[in-house]
């Protein structure tokens, strides 16, 4: 930091006052004593680690805010992760981009081979993939979410694509499980997109 300052003019050396100050300025933002107590708002989760209860309760913590939050700082989809860009386009929108990462993922997975494939949406959040899956490839879809505002809007969200598309091959069945079930079948895919991992399973 000295260094920096001599090299920008700021200071030639580090005078006992200016040492001092630095102290209290480094006291005041609490880099010295008992760490601050976390904010209110902070998740207070107990028990052993990824355990049921207490990744139930950091998920609810996060997720069930309310989805009207979410919905002002989301795109149409209710896409959670990064979207996947093939366009410079200047028309080309996030919810373009939303759109092509989840016709992707399907494609990844192979719901393109076939019609009627059975496809597993671990975390399927508030159902963007799972809808797309099943509308746009005829998948049959179980979407897993442990939070209870995301299973609420998918629910109403699935209902609601079920009718527009007026296709049996469309539908769709967003589930709140206590546990990930695990599908073992030639005709199954399953996925999960949190983070940067996709899984096929044939």
């Amino acid at each position: 930091m000295w260094k920096v300052a001599a090299e920008r003019g700021l200071v030639d050396h580090p005078t006992p006052s200016l040492v001092l100050a630095a102290v209290k300025a480094a006291r005041s933002f609490g880099a010295f004593g008992r760490p601050l107590a976390p904010p209110a708002s902070q998740a207070q989760v107990k028990g052993r680690l990824h355990s049921l209860a207490r990744d139930r309760a950091a998920i609810g913590h996060h997720y069930d805010l309310s989805n009207d939050f979410y919905q002002l700082i989301l795109d149409d989809n209710m896409a959670y992760s990064s979207g996947y860009w093939t366009s410079d386009a200047p028309d080309y929108t996030l919810e373009d981009s939303q759109t092509d990462k989840l016709d992707l993922v399907c494609r990844k997975v192979g719901l393109d081979r076939a019609r009627g494939l059975r496809f597993l949406d671990v975390g399927c959040g508030w159902g963007s993939l799972s809808l797309h899956a099943a509308r746009e490839y005829g998948a049959r879809v179980v979407g897993i979410t442990i939070s209870a505002e995301q299973k609420a809007l998918s629910t109403r969200r699935s209902a609601h694509s079920v009718w527009k598309t007026g296709s049996r091959s469309g539908s769709k069945i967003i589930e709140r499980f206590p546990t990930v079930l695990s599908m073992r079948s030639r005709r199954s895919r399953w996925v999960s997109t949190s983070g940067r991992t996709t899984i096929r399973r044939t």
